[in-house]
């Protein structure tokens, strides 16, 4: 598993911003994780920051095809 963990210490980002499909640099994260059959958790909290998880499982192409 290849798993990326980015953290700022910025306002933090909400809830709603999150499932806003306007941010574009989330999206695009978020597809070309799916595209490796991983995932992406984005957790704010106020005033504290924004902490970015992706993680991939090793040994899988775009697509889904080993």
């Amino acid at each position: 598993m290849f798993i990326l963990t980015v953290t700022d210490n910025g306002r933090g980002i909400t809830q709603a911003e999150v499932l806003r499909r306007e941010s574009l640099g989330l999206l695009g994260i978020e597809e070309r994780a799916h595209l490796f059959g991983g995932w992406v958790d984005i957790v704010g909290l106020k005033g504290t920051g924004t902490t970015l998880h992706v993680r991939i499982p090793l040994g899988k192409e775009p697509g889904g095809v080993s």
